[in-house]
């Protein structure tokens, strides 16, 4: 994914799990090395989760995210992301989430948005966080 490429696609576009798996599809990668692409060059304050059996495995986050998030740690009960470890089912939509479910030590007054996607042959699941 070559940046200068990578960042033409992004023009005049808003954070989105869709616009992730648009890219994927046009670059003919995966979804997560996508969503790490993006964190890294989108310009906006997001981090990528990736979760399995409802734990935080690994997160990376853009330059400017300014937030930290635990890995190695339990997904709260307050995510949309322990949705798909406790029922099965994910919320395909943006939602607002609770800044403190996500961010440790959580003073920040800020909105923080939440959109996964469910990764079944991994048994994961795959987040996108970002501040509005």
């Amino acid at each position: 994914m070559p940046t200068k490429l990578f960042l033409k696609r992004l023009e005049g576009t808003v954070p989105s799990i869709e616009l992730i798996e648009e890219l994927a599809e046009h670059f003919q990668t995966t979804l997560t090395a996508t969503a790490i692409r993006y964190a890294q060059l989108c310009g906006e304050r997001c981090a990528v989760v990736f979760s399995k059996n409802a734990r935080i495995e690994w997160v990376r986050r853009s330059p400017d995210f300014g937030a930290w998030i635990p890995p190695k740690t339990k997904l709260s009960d307050n995510t949309y992301a322990v949705d798909y470890y406790t029922s099965g089912k994910l919320s395909q939509k943006r939602e607002t989430a609770r800044l403190d479910a996500w961010v440790e030590n959580a003073s920040q007054r800020a909105t923080i948005y939440e959109q996964s996607r469910a990764l079944p042959s991994y048994e994961s699941v795959l987040t996108l966080l970002w501040f509005n």
